[in-house]
């Protein structure tokens, strides 16, 4: 429970450093002390301090519309910040265990579930900067010795992933990884037209909560419903995270709430002038009448890219296997050799 040595700021603090060890990379620092208060402020509201049960229960629905948590892990993030504020279930354990402790079991724990060996992921290939589909192969630097293991908690998750197309592998940070879970988009074609409805480039699309998941749990409180809360609009990536550069989540819920209000942003008005200018790199496929084959090409088109930056340019392999009357799961096959013998070499 909540004690008369334990400060309602030093109770938010370690409420921050469950939500940040179990974010994924991409919340601010707004975003999870206005988190940590709605946490809070539940628990007084609720009256339910002394009930552990319910008190999971209700921090588990207010981070339903958290955006920067996993919501396959709810329950255990939910246990977490339970025992922030009533304290373990064992507290004489609990109490042994320093806070560098803490940390160091929290970051395994986000290893083994959000990071795990064999999980689905995107990230961008060097070769062509374009996002590729790939698995994670191993967990870097997790097992070095270190005089400092603070620093070691406190430092980004780095991962090993193997592109499942070219089976290329490459070593990157916690904040570019997308994981599978976290990939948004619509399912029914009419929305997903490609173009972002801000730059109107034709762009891999993600959906933008006009008013931040984050501060959903206030705004429900007020008789909003979950339907108002949950209008979106499709916009690319880079456009995505130029809104949440602008401003912090309170003010885009509170003044930034529909497109046109975001569109009058002097910010973002000078971003959208320059965004329209520059070329997309992702273009989405577009349907043709032969469904089947459309999807072959836009894998042929994407493999014939990565293996110009492979294979350093338009030489002449490339160009004799342009020529060659191949169909296009031959060339898929010759192409995937080609970067996989060429990775090997490198």
């Amino acid at each position: 429970m909540l004690t008369a040595t334990s400060s309602t700021e030093e109770t938010s603090q370690r409420l921050v450093l469950v939500l940040e060890t179990f974010g994924r990379g991409g919340a601010t620092v707004e975003e999870l002390e206005y988190t940590a208060e709605l946490l809070i402020a539940t628990a007084e509201e609720e009256t339910m301090s002394q009930d552990r049960v319910k008190l999971v229960s209700a921090f588990a629905e207010v981070l339903e519309e958290t955006a920067f948590l996993d919501a396959a892990q709810l329950s255990t993030i939910a246990e977490q910040l339970a025992d922030v504020l009533l304290g373990s279930e064992d507290d004489s354990e609990e109490d042994q265990e320093s806070h560098t402790a803490r940390r160091r079991r929290l970051r395994n724990e986000r290893l083994e579930t959000q990071f795990a060996i064999g999980k689905s992921c995107l990230v961008v290939l060097e070769e062509d900067e374009a996002w590729h589909p790939a698995r994670i192969t191993k967990h870097i630097g997790e097992n070095d010795d270190s005089d400092d293991e603070s620093a070691v908690d406190d430092r980004p998750i780095v991962v090993e992933v193997e592109f499942i197309e070219f089976g290329k592998k490459q070593i990157v940070r916690e904040d570019e990884v997308v994981l599978d879970e976290d990939v948004a988009g619509r399912e029914d074609a009419d929305d997903m037209t490609g173009l972002c409805e801000m730059c109107e480039r034709p762009m891999n699309l993600t959906a933008h909560h006009v008013i931040p998941r984050v501060t959903h749990s206030k705004y429900l409180r007020k008789g909003y419903t979950k339907e108002f809360l949950n209008t979106c609009i499709m916009i690319c990536r880079q456009c995505h995270s130029k809104i949440h550069s602008v401003e912090d989540n309170k003010t885009l819920a509170r003044e930034y709430n529909t497109l046109d209000k975001i569109m009058q942003h002097p910010e973002i008005i000078a971003w959208v002038a320059y965004a329209r200018k520059q070329k997309a790199r992702v273009k989405p496929r577009k349907k043709s009448k032969w469904p089947w084959e459309s999807e072959r090409m836009g894998q042929w088109t994407s493999r014939m890219g990565s293996c110009e930056k492979l294979l350093l340019g338009k030489d002449a392999v490339t160009k004799d296997l342009v020529q060659l009357p191949m169909d296009l799961d031959t060339m898929n096959e010759t192409l995937a050799e080609m970067i996989t013998e060429r990775s090997s070499v490198e």
